[in-house]
């Protein structure tokens, strides 16, 4: 049976050339269904009203607090390779993107990749950079 992927705007269809040829998939894009730009609910009900996709795959971390997993109205894979382990969106979709693939998926959130996975790792993640503030009185300040 051929499984049907919508890749999210933030991932290229080259990635789909990285899933291994024993797979039977057919693949598409936000962008060539022109739904770029679509926030991720939106995309989500899109993508399940068409009867066209079996499962989302998302580069999106903040899909995984934006959106509530038991109302999802498809499969969501979401990579998040963890650079400490030398994990890219490639060497994710050869291995553990193919291998849930290869299962019957339930409409949850599956995450492939060592990247942070909890809500408070990603929420620290996408935080803004503090400017560097100084602390105390500068010790060359005129004494």
């Amino acid at each position: 049976m051929t499984t049907k992927i919508l890749l999210d705007e933030n991932l290229d269809l080259a990635l789909a050339e990285f899933l291994p040829g024993d797979l039977d998939v057919l693949v598409s894009t936000a962008q060539l269904e022109r739904w770029q730009g679509k926030v991720n609910g939106e995309l989500l009900q899109l993508a399940a009203a068409s009867a066209r996709f079996d499962v989302l795959i998302t580069a999106d971390k903040a899909m995984l607090s934006q959106q509530n997993e038991r109302t999802l109205p498809l499969p969501v894979i979401v990579l998040i390779p963890s650079k400490r382990l030398g994990e890219t969106r490639e060497s994710l979709m050869s291995g553990p993107v193919a291998d849930l693939l290869r299962q019957k998926l339930d409409n949850k959130f599956y995450v492939a990749g060592n990247g942070p996975r909890t809500a408070r790792e990603i929420k620290m993640l996408n935080r803004p950079k503090e400017s560097a503030k100084p602390r105390g009185p500068n010790p060359d300040s005129g004494r």
